[in-house]
C-alpha cells in the first residue's frame, strides 16, 4: 500500500491532464461526430486505469511527479481511499444484481426483452448483453427505442461506460473524473441519437 496509493494519486494527476485536454477538444470539435469524442474519453479512462507512466517527447504529461506525504497521513488517506473505492465497487455490483433480478421475468420480444418492472430502456450485461424495454410501448416507439439501444450495443458503449465507471471507482476523489463520467454518458447518448 505504501507505493500503491501514491501511484493512484500520480495516475489521477496524469489522467486529469488528459481529461482537461478532452474537455478542450470537446469544445473545439463540437461539430465533430460524438463518437470521436467518446473515443477520446476512452483514452482518458485508460490513462486513469494505467498505473505506469507513459513517456514521450511530445507528451503534455510531466516526466516525474513526486507527491510527498508524511507516512501517517499517507496511511490514513490510503485507508479512506480503499474503503470508498471498495464501497463504490460493491454498490455497483449490488445494483447490477438487483437490476438483473428485477428483469429476471422479462419476456423475449423481437430485438430484445420486455419487462413490466422497469420504467426506461437499457442494455444490461457485458458478455451477452441484452436490451430491456418497459412493457406496453406503442409498436413504433418500441422499434425506435430498440434501434437506439442496438446502436449502443453495436458501438460497444456498455464497455466504454464500464471503463469510465472503473476509473470513477478508483479516482472517486478527483472531481474531474466525476465531470468526465457525466459527460461521457451524455456524449454516448448524443452519439446514438
Amino acid at each position: 500500500m505504501d507505493t500503491f496509493f501514491p501511484t493512484v494519486l500520480t495516475t489521477s494527476i496524469h489522467g486529469s491532464i488528459v481529461i482537461l485536454a478532452v474537455l478542450l477538444l470537446r469544445l473545439v470539435l463540437k461539430n465533430a461526430p460524438k463518437k470521436t469524442i467518446c473515443w477520446l474519453w476512452v483514452l482518458a479512462g485508460i490513462r486513469l486505469l494505467l498505473p505506469v507512466p507513459i513517456e514521450s517527447a511530445y507528451s503534455l504529461q510531466p516526466q516525474q511527479i513526486h507527491i510527498a506525504l508524511p507516512e501517517n497521513l499517507r496511511t490514513i488517506l490510503a485507508a479512506i481511499w480503499i474503503v470508498l473505492a471498495v464501497a463504490i465497487g460493491l454498490y455497483s455490483v449490488f445494483s447490477y444484481i438487483h437490476l438483473r433480478r428485477k428483469v429476471m421475468d422479462a419476456v423475449k420480444i423481437p430485438g430484445g426483452w420486455e419487462s413490466d418492472r422497469i420504467e426506461t430502456a437499457f442494455v444490461l450485461g457485458f458478455i451477452k448483453p441484452r436490451i430491456y424495454i418497459p412493457t406496453g410501448m406503442p409498436i413504433e416507439t418500441r422499434k425506435q427505442i430498440l434501434a437506439h439501444e442496438r446502436t449502443h450495443l453495436d458501438k460497444g458503449d456498455h464497455w466504454i461506460k464500464m471503463i469510465g465507471f472503473l476509473a470513477l471507482a478508483v479516482h472517486w476523489f478527483n472531481p474531474l473524473v466525476w465531470v468526465s463520467y457525466i459527460l461521457i454518458c451524455k456524449d454516448i447518448e448524443m452519439a446514438c441519437d
